[in-house]
């Protein structure tokens, strides 16, 4: 036996179990198989539109990999806005109707769930009255 044709096997095998197992590249695996047992074969088997076919589908497969994880995502409502480490400015959590700077002309002090650099967390409006300002852990557990 072909030592070439044994690694197309293995390389074959390996993209049937990354099709179940996550973070394996079946079909990348899958392709690399079949176009190394082609080569092997002295590009006799398989003919070129069967190829063709196993390429088209592989590939497929490969953006459908890539991409498909971020499309299930956006389309399940996850968002793609990213949440900044930068500090607010005082302006940003000071700046609503009502507030206005003191006799000295300072601003107005920001109350603790929107004073600047809390985080993404601090301030967000529907957040549950049991977590702590800027927590993710609600008060009963402390």
């Amino acid at each position: 036996m072909d030592l070439f044709f044994l690694a197309a096997v293995v390389l074959l095998v390996g993209g049937v179990v990354g099709s179940v197992v996550p973070l394996v590249p079946g079909a990348g695996l899958s392709l690399a198989g079949i176009y190394l047992y082609w080569w092997s074969s002295g590009y006799a088997t398989p003919g070129p539109w069967v190829l063709a076919g196993f390429t088209l589908v592989g590939l497929a497969a490969v953006v459908t990999d890539q991409i498909g994880g971020a499309l299930a995502a956006g389309a399940g409502g996850a968002s793609t806005a990213t949440s900044s480490s930068r500090p607010r400015s005082a302006s940003h959590c000071c700046s609503s109707p009502g507030r206005s700077a003191s006799s000295s002309g300072s601003p107005p002090r920001c109350s603790p769930r929107s004073s600047p650099g809390r985080g993404a967390r601090a301030g967000v409006p529907g957040r549950p009255s049991s977590l702590r300002s800027g927590s993710s852990v609600p008060r009963w557990f402390s």
